[in-house]
């Protein structure tokens, strides 16, 4: 993803501070500062959370769940797990933490707490309401 992509994806696309996009992927906002300078590149699971991100922000209804999940008190730990659910993955390979954001690997062991799957719960049935109503 370009340095313009990232920018515009946290200001535009998800309107959200670069210290809790930067929590979401599980870095640092100095590195999102980076990226959006074109000083460097995001690499490795950063970058695949990234462009997971993306896809998920180009549908409405991943949009409107992520949106959804930003805004609960799990804010950005429910948003990063969502990520991870709504990409094909489960809540075991997302992204997600109690205490802060951390990254975890495809099949890694992920705690989750009570009140950020609730929050991906709320999200999730929003998202398979519309789908049933649309039918």
């Amino acid at each position: 993803m370009t340095s313009d992509e990232i920018e515009t994806l946290r200001k535009e696309v998800l309107n959200i501070s670069r210290d809790k996009f930067a929590q979401m992927l599980g870095v640092t906002s100095k590195t999102v500062y980076r990226w959006e300078r074109d000083e460097s590149s995001p690499q490795g699971i950063a970058l695949q959370s990234l462009l997971k991100l993306k896809d998920i922000t180009d549908d409405k209804k991943g949009r409107e769940a992520i949106l959804t999940a930003l805004s609960s008190v799990g804010g950005a730990a429910a948003a990063g797990a969502l990520i991870g659910v709504l990409a094909g993955g489960s809540f075991l390979s997302g992204i997600a933490g109690v205490a802060g954001v951390a990254i975890t690997p495809v099949g890694a062991p992920l705690a989750i707490g009570g009140g950020v799957a609730f929050v991906l719960y709320k999200a999730l049935k929003k998202i398979f309401e519309q789908d049933t109503q649309q039918e």
